[in-house]
Protein backbone atom coordinates (compact mmCIF):
# COMPACT_ATOMS: atom_id res chain seq x y z
CA UNK A 1 0.00 0.00 0.00
CA UNK A 2 1.15 3.68 -0.41
CA UNK A 3 0.53 6.61 1.14
CA UNK A 4 -0.85 9.28 -0.99
CA UNK A 5 -1.36 13.36 -0.31
CA UNK A 6 -3.72 15.24 -1.97
CA UNK A 7 -4.32 18.94 -2.00
CA UNK A 8 -8.13 19.93 -2.97
CA UNK A 9 -7.67 23.06 -4.89
CA UNK A 10 -5.26 21.26 -7.46
CA UNK A 11 -7.51 17.99 -7.84
CA UNK A 12 -10.82 19.66 -7.37
CA UNK A 13 -11.87 19.10 -11.71
CA UNK A 14 -10.37 15.66 -12.39
CA UNK A 15 -11.49 12.13 -11.71
CA UNK A 16 -9.37 11.73 -8.64
CA UNK A 17 -11.50 13.79 -6.39
CA UNK A 18 -14.65 12.32 -7.56
CA UNK A 19 -13.02 9.10 -6.63
CA UNK A 20 -11.65 10.11 -3.33
CA UNK A 21 -15.94 11.53 -2.79
CA UNK A 22 -17.53 8.39 -3.59
CA UNK A 23 -15.30 5.99 -1.03
CA UNK A 24 -15.74 8.74 1.60
CA UNK A 25 -19.70 8.84 0.86
CA UNK A 26 -19.71 4.51 0.59
CA UNK A 27 -18.06 4.47 3.73
CA UNK A 28 -19.74 6.85 5.93
CA UNK A 29 -23.33 6.10 4.48
CA UNK A 30 -23.00 2.73 5.74
CA UNK A 31 -21.36 4.23 8.97
CA UNK A 32 -24.89 6.28 9.22
CA UNK A 33 -27.05 3.16 8.82
CA UNK A 34 -25.43 -0.09 10.21
CA UNK A 35 -23.95 1.60 13.46
CA UNK A 36 -25.75 4.53 13.84
CA UNK A 37 -28.68 3.51 13.18
CA UNK A 38 -29.25 6.77 11.03
CA UNK A 39 -31.02 7.05 7.58
CA UNK A 40 -30.48 10.36 6.51
CA UNK A 41 -28.72 12.58 4.00
CA UNK A 42 -24.96 12.86 4.25
CA UNK A 43 -23.68 16.26 3.02
CA UNK A 44 -21.21 16.64 0.73
CA UNK A 45 -19.89 19.93 2.53
CA UNK A 46 -18.23 17.27 5.42
CA UNK A 47 -16.16 16.20 2.38
CA UNK A 48 -15.60 19.29 0.14
CA UNK A 49 -14.73 21.90 2.51
CA UNK A 50 -11.63 19.81 3.57
CA UNK A 51 -8.19 21.54 2.39
CA UNK A 52 -5.78 17.87 1.99
CA UNK A 53 -6.98 14.53 1.73
CA UNK A 54 -4.51 11.50 2.34
CA UNK A 55 -4.72 8.19 1.17
CA UNK A 56 -3.75 4.52 1.26
CA UNK A 57 -4.02 3.06 -1.45
CA UNK A 58 -3.64 -0.32 -3.04
CA UNK A 59 -2.96 -0.33 -7.55
CA UNK A 60 -5.99 1.30 -8.20
CA UNK A 61 -8.14 0.85 -4.79
CA UNK A 62 -8.74 3.42 -2.42
CA UNK A 63 -8.21 1.18 1.18
CA UNK A 64 -8.62 4.50 3.51
CA UNK A 65 -8.84 7.98 3.66
CA UNK A 66 -8.03 10.82 6.03
CA UNK A 67 -8.52 14.56 5.89
CA UNK A 68 -6.92 17.75 7.35
CA UNK A 69 -8.98 21.38 7.12
CA UNK A 70 -6.74 24.22 8.21
CA UNK A 71 -8.27 27.24 11.19
CA UNK A 72 -6.87 29.81 12.43
CA UNK A 73 -7.69 30.12 16.40
CA UNK A 74 -7.06 34.15 16.18
CA UNK A 75 -9.86 34.31 13.57
CA UNK A 76 -13.74 34.81 14.29
CA UNK A 77 -14.82 33.68 11.27
CA UNK A 78 -12.85 30.42 12.08
CA UNK A 79 -13.86 29.62 15.41
CA UNK A 80 -17.27 29.99 14.47
CA UNK A 81 -16.82 27.45 11.91
CA UNK A 82 -19.47 24.63 12.50
CA UNK A 83 -16.80 22.29 12.96
CA UNK A 84 -16.39 24.14 16.69
CA UNK A 85 -20.26 24.05 17.73
CA UNK A 86 -19.35 20.88 20.31
CA UNK A 87 -15.92 21.38 21.37
CA UNK A 88 -15.85 22.99 24.62
CA UNK A 89 -15.04 26.37 24.97
CA UNK A 90 -12.47 25.32 27.59
CA UNK A 91 -10.67 23.00 25.10
CA UNK A 92 -10.83 25.67 22.50
CA UNK A 93 -9.06 28.16 25.18
CA UNK A 94 -6.06 25.39 26.10
CA UNK A 95 -5.62 25.16 22.39
CA UNK A 96 -5.40 28.94 21.58
CA UNK A 97 -3.15 28.96 25.11
CA UNK A 98 -0.39 26.68 22.90
CA UNK A 99 -0.92 28.03 19.60
CA UNK A 100 -2.78 29.66 16.80
CA UNK A 101 -2.64 27.07 13.38
CA UNK A 102 -4.16 24.02 13.56
CA UNK A 103 -5.23 21.57 11.52
CA UNK A 104 -8.61 19.48 12.42
CA UNK A 105 -8.64 15.92 11.24
CA UNK A 106 -11.44 13.69 10.44
CA UNK A 107 -13.23 11.70 7.62
CA UNK A 108 -11.50 8.82 8.83
CA UNK A 109 -12.96 6.07 6.12
CA UNK A 110 -11.69 2.78 5.74
CA UNK A 111 -13.01 0.22 3.29
CA UNK A 112 -14.82 -2.52 4.03
CA UNK A 113 -12.70 -4.85 2.04
CA UNK A 114 -9.82 -3.68 3.67
CA UNK A 115 -10.88 -4.07 7.35
CA UNK A 116 -9.97 -7.83 7.72
CA UNK A 117 -7.16 -9.35 9.49
CA UNK A 118 -4.99 -9.79 6.10
CA UNK A 119 -4.48 -6.08 6.07
CA UNK A 120 -4.30 -4.98 9.70
CA UNK A 121 -1.17 -7.65 10.53
CA UNK A 122 1.81 -5.30 10.48
CA UNK A 123 0.21 -1.90 11.45
CA UNK A 124 -3.35 -1.24 11.35
CA UNK A 125 -4.54 0.71 8.35
CA UNK A 126 -6.17 3.41 11.02
CA UNK A 127 -2.44 3.88 12.81
CA UNK A 128 -0.73 4.34 9.17
CA UNK A 129 -3.14 6.99 8.41
CA UNK A 130 -2.96 8.68 11.70
CA UNK A 131 0.83 8.65 11.44
CA UNK A 132 0.59 10.11 7.77
CA UNK A 133 -1.13 13.08 10.03
CA UNK A 134 1.41 13.66 12.36
CA UNK A 135 4.20 13.41 9.56
CA UNK A 136 2.65 16.05 7.55
CA UNK A 137 2.47 18.49 10.75
CA UNK A 138 6.19 18.50 10.99
CA UNK A 139 6.33 19.19 7.60
CA UNK A 140 3.94 22.55 7.53
CA UNK A 141 4.70 25.09 10.36
CA UNK A 142 1.04 24.36 12.15
CA UNK A 143 0.76 24.00 15.95
CA UNK A 144 -1.08 21.16 16.10
CA UNK A 145 -3.92 18.86 15.09
CA UNK A 146 -7.18 18.23 16.81
CA UNK A 147 -9.38 15.95 15.82
CA UNK A 148 -12.89 13.94 17.57
CA UNK A 149 -12.67 10.32 17.61
CA UNK A 150 -15.10 7.31 17.45
CA UNK A 151 -14.24 5.34 20.60
CA UNK A 152 -16.74 2.84 19.81
CA UNK A 153 -14.09 1.75 17.03
CA UNK A 154 -11.10 2.14 18.99
CA UNK A 155 -9.97 5.33 17.00
CA UNK A 156 -8.90 7.21 19.68
CA UNK A 157 -6.79 4.61 20.68
CA UNK A 158 -4.98 4.53 17.11
CA UNK A 159 -4.80 8.30 17.31
CA UNK A 160 -2.32 7.93 21.15
CA UNK A 161 -0.29 4.91 19.15
CA UNK A 162 0.33 7.73 17.18
CA UNK A 163 1.38 10.42 19.69
CA UNK A 164 -1.98 12.67 20.05
CA UNK A 165 -2.55 13.59 23.33
CA UNK A 166 -5.90 13.53 25.70
CA UNK A 167 -7.97 17.01 25.68
CA UNK A 168 -11.38 15.56 26.79
CA UNK A 169 -12.26 11.82 27.08
CA UNK A 170 -15.64 10.07 26.69
CA UNK A 171 -17.84 13.02 26.06
CA UNK A 172 -21.27 12.85 24.08
CA UNK A 173 -20.42 14.69 20.71
CA UNK A 174 -22.58 15.09 17.42
CA UNK A 175 -24.04 11.92 18.16
CA UNK A 176 -26.06 10.18 20.95
CA UNK A 177 -24.56 6.77 22.24
CA UNK A 178 -21.28 7.68 20.40
CA UNK A 179 -18.75 9.02 23.15
CA UNK A 180 -15.50 10.68 21.56
CA UNK A 181 -12.17 11.69 22.68
CA UNK A 182 -11.24 15.06 21.88
CA UNK A 183 -7.30 15.24 21.13
CA UNK A 184 -4.46 16.94 20.00
CA UNK A 185 -1.15 16.20 18.30
CA UNK A 186 0.89 19.65 18.60
CA UNK A 187 4.53 19.81 17.45
CA UNK A 188 5.65 21.18 20.60
CA UNK A 189 4.61 17.86 23.14
CA UNK A 190 4.56 14.91 20.85
CA UNK A 191 4.60 11.73 22.18
CA UNK A 192 6.98 8.67 20.74
CA UNK A 193 5.54 6.34 18.40
CA UNK A 194 4.36 3.39 20.83
CA UNK A 195 5.17 1.16 17.41
CA UNK A 196 8.59 2.27 16.10
CA UNK A 197 8.29 0.19 12.76
CA UNK A 198 5.37 2.28 12.28
CA UNK A 199 7.52 5.78 12.41
CA UNK A 200 9.96 3.95 10.36
CA UNK A 201 7.17 2.58 7.80
CA UNK A 202 5.88 6.37 7.47
CA UNK A 203 8.60 8.08 7.33
CA UNK A 204 9.58 6.39 4.18
CA UNK A 205 6.41 6.62 2.57
CA UNK A 206 6.34 10.35 3.56
CA UNK A 207 10.11 10.82 1.94
CA UNK A 208 8.58 8.97 -1.55
CA UNK A 209 6.77 12.03 -1.29
CA UNK A 210 9.45 14.60 -2.18
CA UNK A 211 8.26 18.06 -0.86
CA UNK A 212 5.49 19.05 0.67
CA UNK A 213 5.00 22.92 0.69
CA UNK A 214 1.95 24.21 1.32
CA UNK A 215 1.25 25.70 4.59
CA UNK A 216 4.72 26.76 5.27
CA UNK A 217 4.13 30.90 4.91
CA UNK A 218 1.31 30.93 8.06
Amino acid sequence: MQIQIYINKNIRNNTKYNELYTHWYRVWKQAYTEDFNIDSKISSDYFSTQDIFITLEEKDSICGLITLKYFDLSSKCDLDNSYFDHWPAEQILQLQNVGRHYFSCGNLSIDKEYRSKKYQETHPLKDILFAAVREILMMTKCDGVISSTRNKKSVNLSAYRTGALPLLQNVEFKISGQPVDLLLWHREYLKEYDNQSLEVFIQNQMNSQGEFNEYQNI
